[in-house]
C-alpha cells in the first residue's frame, strides 16, 4: 500500500512543508534583521512571498495539527513529535509577530526565530523518512536519542556538579572587584555556569 501513499504524502505534506520551510529561513535569515531604508523592488517582493507562502502553508500544518490534538488530545500530547511541530508552529508565529509589533528587543526574537529554525530542519530530518534511502537512517538516529536518556541525565549531573563549583570558586572574584570565571552568556550565573562547564568538557579552555 505504501507505493500509493507515499506520492500522496509527498504531493499534500511534503512538498508544502519544503515550501514552508523555505519561506520562514528565506525570511528570517533575510528580511526580518533588515531595518530603516527601502528593500530594492526584488527584495521586497520576495519577502512579501516569503510572508505569504509561510502565512498559507502554516495555517494548513496548523490546522493538521488541530484536528489532532482534538481526536486523540492524550496521544498527541504524549507523542515527542507532535510536541515538536507544535513548538515549531508556534515559535514561528511568534518570531514573525514580534518582529512586526517589535514587542520584544531584535535580539531576543533573533534568538526566538534561531530555535525555530532549528525545530524545522529537524523536522525536515524527520520527513526524509518517507524516502527509503533516508528512512533506517534516519530512524536509527531517533531510536539512539530516545536510548540515551540515562547516559543525558547522568551528563546533566555532571556538567550541573562542575557549574556549581565554579560558582562558588568565581565567589572570590566577586569579592575581589575581579574578572568573573564564566563568561556573561545569557545573563543569568546558574546558566552562565552550566554553559562554561560544558564548554570546558569539550576543550574550550
Amino acid at each position: 500500500m505504501w507505493q500509493h501513499y507515499q506520492p500522496a504524502i509527498i504531493s499534500t505534506l511534503f512538498y508544502p512543508y519544503c515550501i514552508y520551510f523555505v519561506a520562514f529561513i528565506t525570511y528570517a535569515s533575510k528580511f526580518a534583521s533588515f531595518e530603516g531604508g527601502n528593500l530594492l523592488t526584488w527584495g521586497f517582493f520576495l519577502n512579501m512571498a516569503s510572508l505569504v507562502l509561510f502565512g498559507k502553508n502554516w495555517i494548513t500544518f496548523a490546522l493538521l495539527e488541530f484536528i489532532q490534538l482534538k481526536d486523540d488530545p492524550l496521544g498527541y500530547i504524549t507523542n515527542l513529535w507532535n510536541i515538536i511541530d507544535l513548538s515549531s508552529l508556534v515559535l514561528c508565529a511568534l518570531f514573525v509577530y514580534f518582529d512586526f509589533s517589535v514587542t520584544i528587543s531584535r535580539e531576543a526574537n533573533n534568538i526566538l526565530g534561531a530555535v525555530a529554525v532549528l525545530l524545522l530542519y529537524i523536522k525536515l530530518f524527520y520527513w526524509l523518512r518517507i524516502y527509503k534511502s533516508f528512512s533506517a537512517f534516519i530512524r536509527m538516529i531517533s531510536e539512539i536519542v530516545m536510548d540515551i536518556k540515562v547516559f543525558s541525565i547522568m551528563l546533566f549531573l555532571c556538567l550541573a556538579g562542575f557549574a556549581n563549583i565554579m560558582m562558588v570558586v568565581n565567589n572570590n572574584r566577586i569579592l575581589n572587584g575581579t574578572d568573573s570565571v564564566f563568561t556573561d552568556f545569557v545573563g543569568w550565573g546558574p546558566a552562565n555556569a552550566l554553559i562554561h562547564a560544558y564548554l570546558t568538557g569539550l576543550g574550550d579552555f
